[in-house]
Formats: C-alpha cells, structure tokens, sequence
C-alpha cells in the first residue's frame, strides 16, 4: 500500500539560490524607484521601491511554485513534481535534511533529498507565511515525517550548524549513522 503526501506551492531550488534572485530582482527594483524619486523630488521611493522589490519576488515565486507529490511505495519512492514523475529505488537515498517536525511547530517546509548518485532534491517554501503556525500543515509534516522514517527505516543521525544559521532543514536522517555530507 502506498502512502501519498502533497506539498503545495514549494520550489525546487536551493535556499542560496532563490535568495540570490531575490536579492537580483528586488535590489534593481529598489534602486531604480529610489532614484527615480528622488529625481523628481517624491518622499518615499525608498518604501516603494521596497514594496515593488517584494511583490516582484512574489511573481517571481508563484511562477516558480510548483506541487509536489511524494508516494511512499512498497520499495520505491516517487517524486511527482506538477506532471512528471521521478521514479527512485529507497536503497538509492542516502538520507535528507528536515526540520524535526516532531519536536518542533515549525511549518516551513524544507527537505533536502541526498541521493547516493550525488544528485539531489530540495523542496522547500519561502511564502511570506511560510512559518506560520498551521496545525494541519504541521500535521502533514509530522505525518511525512514519521512515514519517511518508518519506510526510509531512517533515524536523526546529527544537526548541522551552518543549515540551522540559515533556518533550512538542519537535520539529518539516514539509516546509517555518519556524517551528513
């Protein structure tokens, strides 16, 4: 029997990278307005360009967003990301990064799959309410994340730092107990 999760509106792309085009979308914005303002002799560019800089982030996000679907099957894992679907064997994962729902309210989601081949796969969300306190979502993360362990037969092996200065998934869980790369 397979065991289905849902995450909507996520992006697949590194933490670093989307804050890298924020910051390459949202700093043109924000200096153009300014300037132009300023120009013309108008208090405020600074906020509007702020305001513009972070709706564009928004357009940027939602065109980014997709929904992903991961089904935990009797020995594969697939990814289902909008209409295409990515087909593993659970002896190929090496293990993934994860807040500890378990132990934690955070709604954020931020999973980062290791896979042996040396690929990867990052979901995570970055809405504005992405942290927000929602007991249904928190449940579904504490539903995948139990799930994952018991199909995965994965544990929290250790913490790494440098993830949790950036409040990304800092946990490792894997079936072997070393070091996350």
């Amino acid at each position: 029997m397979s065991k289905e999760f849902v995450f909507q509106k996520v992006v697949l792309i590194k933490p670093y990278v989307f804050i890298i085009i924020g910051l390459l979308a949202v700093a043109p914005v924000f200096i153009v307005v300014a300037e132009l303002f300023s120009a013309y002799g108008i208090i405020g560019g600074k906020l509007v360009g702020i305001a513009l800089g972070f709706g564009l982030m928004l357009l940027l996000f939602s065109r980014l967003s997709k929904t992903v679907v991961i089904t935990f099957g009797d020995n594969y894992l697939d990814f289902r990301v909008n209409d295409k679907v990515y087909h593993y064997l659970k002896t190929d994962l090496e293990g993934f990064y994860s807040f500890n729902y378990l132990q934690t309210k955070n709604c954020t989601i931020s999973i980062s799959f290791h896979f042996k081949d040396k690929r990867k796969l990052d979901i995570s969300n970055y809405a504005l309410n992405a942290g927000k306190f929602d007991p249904v979502k928190h449940q579904m993360l504490v539903n995948f994340l139990n799930t994952a362990q018991c199909e995965l037969d994965f544990k929290e092996v250790s913490v790494n730092k440098s993830r949790s200065a950036g409040k990304i998934g800092d946990v490792w869980f894997s079936g072997k107990h070393k070091t996350a790369f």
